[in-house]
């Protein structure tokens, strides 16, 4: 095709002599063997494998649904509704931190064994959830929650990604999304019968069904693992760590999974993004020592960090490769400011509607998620637009402008007054720009690599897009901040200047809020002073929303590949999951 992007050699077994001459362009240990050993599905394979992938991607949907409002409500019955914030810009970390560690891991390990760590996790965080009394040991099961629930979501991506060629995936993926449809419907019910009282089912309801849903998924993979073994064409190699003393497996491990450079991209968003939303809590706000000094070791990290990964041997973001690809750098660069968009206008939308118009758990539900549902039907609609034209660039950029309209008629009508159908049209307008925008962007990076590249491609625009969510969490938290001097303008006047209600709602959220009658001056006072710090972020998210408009215009007019696993090279499609041999062990050998 005419217009694809330069092809990479095909994946050969490669020379000593040529890993030698050219160190700098040498493949990952995975490369020559993932290649060579990837095996598609039996019938029989397919008819296990298939069904519990749809019911994986099911239940991770209810999850998203219903996990974020129970967390939501406890943290506002621990007392803690303005710490949740910070919870959730560390939840958002490990999302997009997490991805590449996974992507080594399922090289390293094989995916069936990936699969199995990341239930573990996951189970461990929703028990612990579950048994909490305090906002700490909430926070704690957060943590393993978003370990595992990265890992299954990278491992679902991948998989995909193996199995599904790039023109078919842009419509296949997104068809898998269509739990939507019946969580939008079920999911608002389940939360209700659940909050406030009997939140800690939420979880404990996970905690069963995950493993449940997923185990056969992973018996699959053990089988296709297997079969690899056995088959006639199989060279076992050598692992890294062979041989080596306790000091060389450590150190060899600080390099495999390039911890030195994991360590400083997570030390540099955590210092630069948990600050803002912990500044007001400080004895003296922003100019705190300590927030000076997360700022600044922050600063200091990010700029280290691409220093580091162009220095180590083994870098997990692969940036000198990556910087200077096109359908890499763009795609990624609208997937993180599009997510950052969105998380201005929706993380806040639940509570304000509670609090704002009086909606009951239920109901806010419903408007929480007709974004979600409209953004879900239209990336269908996105993919299989691309998968007939073999074209994705303007599908995304029309998604980009409709998202600029949605959040536009949200400044017009988030306020108080607007009526039923005003509050929820822009929710679904942008939704449905969302949806297009979004649709095609990571089998449009994904192609643009070998299949030995997919994993970490894939990781890296996971990456990305819980970056831009943690940034949107943290700027969002900020700008929350300010709602307690709105509260103290619009409140304070309205009670004769007792600072206390002001401080309580503030603290409390919608469940403080409730406490007054929708229509008393009271309440009209607390909406008054929640409308006003929503508007002041929905500007922030028209602005990004504009940017990423035009920056969709950048982006390579490429055709989806129709037959091969990618668009640059002559690669098969199948599940590669056998763990990751040395090549430099494997050359020793060749030599």
């Amino acid at each position: 095709m005419a217009d694809t992007v330069k092809a990479e050699p095909t994946a050969v077994e490669p020379t000593a002599q040529d890993a030698v001459a050219d160190q700098s362009h040498a493949v990952e240990p995975a490369v020559e063997h993932t290649a060579h050993n990837a095996s598609g599905l039996s019938k029989s394979e397919q008819w296990l494998l298939w069904p519990f992938l749809v019911l994986s991607f099911y239940l991770l949907g209810l999850n998203s649904f219903t996990m974020a409002v129970y967390l939501i409500n406890a943290a506002a019955l621990f007392n803690s509704s303005v710490q949740y914030s910070t919870l959730a810009v560390i939840e958002s970390m490990i999302l997009a931190i997490g991805q590449p560690p996974f992507a080594k891991l399922a090289d390293i390990i094989g995916r069936p064994w990936s699969w199995v760590f990341s239930l573990g996790s996951y189970v461990l965080g929703t028990i612990i959830m579950a048994t909490s009394n305090n906002f700490a040991t909430l926070a704690t099961g957060v943590i393993f929650y978003a370990i595992g629930y990265t890992g299954i979501t990278f491992l679902q991506q991948l998989i995909l990604a193996d199995l599904v060629a790039p023109n078919r995936r842009v419509l296949v993926s997104n068809l898998l999304l269509f739990h939507y449809f019946i969580n939008f419907a079920v999911a608002s019910k389940i939360s209700a019968a659940l909050e406030p009282n009997h939140w800690r089912w939420g979880p404990s309801m996970f905690t069963i069904l995950m493993p449940t849903i997923n185990a056969p998924i992973v018996v699959v993979l053990f089988l296709q693992q297997r079969k690899q073994r056995l088959s006639a064409g199989y060279e076992r190699t050598v692992s890294r760590f062979h041989g080596l003393s306790l000091f060389g497996r450590v150190k060899e491990l600080v390099l495999e999974f390039d911890l030195l450079g994991l360590f400083l991209i997570s030390a540099a968003f955590c210092l630069l993004l948990v600050p803002l939303t912990i500044a007001t809590e400080a004895p003296k706000g922003y100019s705190s020592g300590y927030i000076v000094a997360m700022f600044v070791l922050g600063a200091v990290a990010l700029v280290a960090w691409p220093f580091v990964e162009l220095a180590v041997p083994r870098p997990l973001v692969h940036l000198r490769e990556f910087a200077f690809n096109i359908d890499i750098v763009v795609p990624a660069l609208v997937y993180a400011v599009d997510q950052f968009s969105t998380t201005l206008s929706y993380q806040p939308a639940l509570q304000w509607v509670e609090v704002t118009f009086d909606y009951d758990t239920s109901n806010a539900v419903y408007f929480y998620y007709a974004q979600s549902l409209s953004n879900v039907a239209f990336s269908m609609i996105a993919g299989g637009i691309s998968m007939y034209t073999r074209r994705y660039k303007w599908v995304s950029f029309f998604g980009g402008c409709l998202r600029v309209v949605g959040v536009g008629l949200m400044i017009r009508y988030r306020t108080v007054g607007s009526t039923t159908a005003q509050l929820v049209i822009p929710q679904i307008v942008q939704g449905i720009g969302g949806g297009m925008l979004t649709a095609n962007l990571l089998v449009a990076a994904q192609q643009s690599v070998s299949h030995a590249r997919v994993a970490i491609v894939t990781a890296v625009l996971l990456l990305i897009i819980n970056l831009g969510d943690a940034i949107g969490s943290a700027v969002t938290g900020a700008v929350q901040q300010n709602l307690q001097g709105l509260m103290h303008q619009y409140v304070d006047p309205v009670v004769g200047g007792n600072a206390t209600i002001a401080t309580m709602v503030y603290e409390g959220g919608a469940f403080a809020a409730k406490a007054y009658p929708l229509g008393s001056p009271v309440r009209d006072a607390i909406s008054a002073a929640w409308s006003a710090n929503m508007h002041q972020l929905l500007v922030g998210a028209l602005i990004s929303g504009v940017i990423n408009a035009l920056m969709c215009l950048g982006m390579p007019d490429r055709q989806l590949a129709s037959e091969t696993q990618n668009n640059v090279t002559d690669e098969r499609l199948g599940v590669s999951v056998d763990p990751q041999p040395d090549l430099n062990q494997k050359l020793e050998m060749t030599a």
